[in-house]
């Protein structure tokens, strides 16, 4: 009885089983995104393992799961979102999905890809680009500004750009994104400079960028939350004629070129060195290396120096480049020329360095001069030294006559001293070497009484040694006084 109930109640749940797929949108532009909604109402759910929808990669999962009470009955359904970009329009076959062990089909679907639109001046959302000009030269730079605009009042979470292409153009953004307000709209602004790289008629294809837009849906617990409705928007398509530059010139603009030396003559092998300058404003990056070759001379180069920068709306850029030249004769460094497009008088130009000759002396002529040079100096040393013998010998005969009458007169000195002053050099000795306070006072005890000085020194050493006082005692001072006293 429980096995035929279990049975009818498995019937009426696979009854009830609902599957479907779905699109986000039937009818999309190209490049825009649609997803794929696969739907299963039950309690065990098995979606299809997908790598991809009809060839085109899956960007994105999402799983979903929305449960229900009606008239007392519960009802669970449980879904599964895909995301992808095609790039045309398909049929989507049917997915099979299982449901509480029964494998049920969703229905074919077909998507439509239909030709991008630019957007009206008139809704929540425009996309523009302009230029400052279609009609142009080879390497001619146009401005590309890039405007996007929102409805002050529209809630934006996101904007996504997608990444520009320029075929046939160089290109280079100028500054950041700037962002501000006019009328009812906030403007995003982005500033391009392209550089056109071949000849015909070429066209930009629509730039493309992604809004986010807050969405109401439930989620899993069955809350009301905000979530991101991209949509896709379009700009419009540009065509340009661009034009041929005579002699095949790849440089445009105008610019300035110098060359200068640190020198013009040298001594064989040493080197000269030689600085080559480019400045101006125009496709700097077209310019093409600057090499030099010389018969006779060695040419080391450095690595050029490049600087390229907008200033304003003008790409403008200075080049540089160090060579050193070593030769063993003359040699002329000839001209740097560079040709380039003039777009003020739509000629073609050429501008020239100087020439510059150098003078390089041989190493024969070097030696010669050195020979000469030494020979000279030597012929001046042996006049020099021949001078220096005599002066040292009459220096000498003069020395010892000064030495003996030195002599004579230190000698009369000194025999007057003994004879005319009474010194008893024992006193110097025994105060040089006195060092304690108790040996002056023996010695100056005896002078005491005869002499006011002496009393004086020796009260302060009395109290020095007997009533620990600390007068300062000079030697000199007691030196002094004995030899005046005796």
């Amino acid at each position: 009885m429980l096995r035929v109930i279990g049975s009818l109640l498995l019937i009426s749940l696979n009854l009830f089983a609902f599957v479907e797929a779905t699109l986000s949108s039937n009818n999309i532009t190209l490049g825009e995104r649609v997803t794929l909604t696969l739907s299963a109402s039950g309690q065990n759910v098995i979606f299809p393992e997908l790598l991809d929808i009809a060839g085109f990669e899956i960007e994105s999962t999402a799983k979903s799961q929305n449960i229900s009470i009606i008239n007392g009955k519960q009802s669970i359904k449980i879904s599964k979102s895909l995301t992808f970009t095609p790039t045309k329009s398909l049929k989507i076959t049917p997915f099979e999905i299982e449901v509480n062990g029964v494998k049920e089909k969703t229905k074919e679907l077909n998507l439509k890809i239909v030709k991008s639109k630019p957007t009206s001046k008139n809704s929540k959302f425009t996309f523009e680009v302009k230029v400052d000009k279609k009609e142009a030269y080879v390497g001619e730079p146009i401005k590309y500004t890039i405007l996007f605009k929102r409805a002050i009042k529209e809630d934006v979470l996101d904007i996504e750009y997608s990444q520009i292409n320029f075929p046939n153009f160089w290109s280079k953004q100028v500054g950041k994104e700037n962002a501000y307000r006019e009328d009812s709209y906030i403007v995003h602004k982005l500033n391009f400079i392209l550089f056109p790289q071949k000849a015909g008629k070429i066209k930009i294809a629509p730039s493309k960028l992604r809004v986010a837009t807050p969405k109401r849906s439930r989620d899993i617990f069955g809350f009301w939350v905000k979530s991101p409705h991209w949509r896709t928007i379009f700009s419009n398509e540009l065509s340009f004629n661009i034009k041929p530059i005579p002699d095949n010139i790849n440089l445009v603009g105008d610019f300035k070129i110098e060359a200068d030396i640190d020198k013009s003559s040298v001594k064989e092998n040493d080197p000269i060195n030689l600085t080559l300058k480019i400045s101006g404003i125009g496709n700097f990056d077209a310019l093409e290396e600057f090499n030099l070759n010389l018969d006779g001379a060695i040419v080391y180069a450095d690595k050029s120096q490049k600087n390229y920068k907008f200033v304003g709306d003008d790409y403008s850029g200075n080049y540089s480049k160090k060579f050193a030249l070593i030769a063993e004769k003359n040699f002329i460094i000839p001209s740097f020329t560079l040709k380039y497009f003039d777009l003020k008088t739509k000629t073609v130009k050429e501008i020239k360095t100087k020439e510059f000759s150098i003078s390089v002396e041989a190493k024969r002529k070097l030696e010669t001069k050195l020979e000469t040079l030494e020979a000279k100096v030597e012929t001046e040393t042996e006049i020099e030294t021949k001078i220096e013998h005599k002066e040292l010998k009459i220096i000498s005969n003069i020395d010892k006559l000064i030495y003996i009458m030195f002599g004579f007169f230190l000698g009369i000195i000194f025999i007057l001293i003994i004879k005319f002053v009474k010194i008893d050099f024992s006193k110097f000795k025994e105060v040089k070497f006195s060092l304690k306070d108790r040996d002056l006072l023996k010695l100056l005890i005896p002078f005491a009484s005869k002499n006011t000085q002496a009393k004086e020194i020796v009260l302060k050493l009395e109290e020095n040694i007997y009533y620990g006082k600390k007068h300062k005692i000079s030697k000199k001072e007691i030196t002094k006084l004995l030899n005046e006293i005796n």
